[in-house]
């Protein structure tokens, strides 16, 4: 509102004490303040995007350590993994030998079962001796599989034998190795 010139008071468009109009007023609607209008929710589009994005990235981090793993197994590992083909004899069979860690794994395929009253066992030859029984006795699968770990150390070892022996293992060997794997 304007104020009048002889009091300094707010007046209506007409005040007498002043003996002049005041200037014409407009008309002012005042409404109440809005209350702050609440943000928008994410859409569930929006959150099935996010939740898709972290799970597809979830998942590409796992294939690729899944893959890292199976190539690292399937490759041999770290250094110091190394895998022989060994000498089969009187069988279509194969045999080999992973080495690692100053460890053997002996690996049979297509062997034939050994015949009743009589298991494979594993020797140690060094040079220069006879060999040493490992104690590791062994049977193959009706398809002539087997696996089998050797956990004697094979310090100056330079071939790992298998024979055929009683139901029991042998001290010595009683008949030909039927497997020989040449470390050296």
């Amino acid at each position: 509102m304007p104020r009048c010139a002889v009091s300094g008071e707010n007046h209506l468009p007409t005040h007498e004490g002043c003996g002049a109009d005041a200037a014409p007023t407009r008309s002012v609607r005042w409404s109440e303040p809005r209350p702050s209008e609440p943000r928008p929710r994410p859409s569930s589009v929006t959150s099935k995007a996010a939740s898709l994005t972290t799970l597809a990235a979830a998942l590409t981090v796992g294939f690729v350590a899944a893959v890292i793993v199976i190539g690292t197994r399937l490759s041999g590992g770290a250094r110091g993994v190394r895998v022989i083909s060994a000498s089969v004899v009187d069988s279509a069979g194969s045999a080999r030998v992973r080495l690692s860690g100053g460890r053997a794994e002996l690996i049979v395929r297509g062997f034939p079962q050994p015949p009743a009253g009589l298991i494979y066992e594993v020797w140690l030859k060094r040079p220069g001796r006879v060999p040493a029984p490992t104690r590791v006795l062994f049977s193959v699968t009706g398809h002539g599989a087997g696996d089998v770990g050797v956990s004697d150390p094979l310090n100056g070892v330079n071939e790992i034998l298998v024979t055929r022996e009683p139901d029991g293992g042998s001290d010595v060997p009683t008949h030909p190795a039927v497997i020989v794997a040449r470390l050296s």
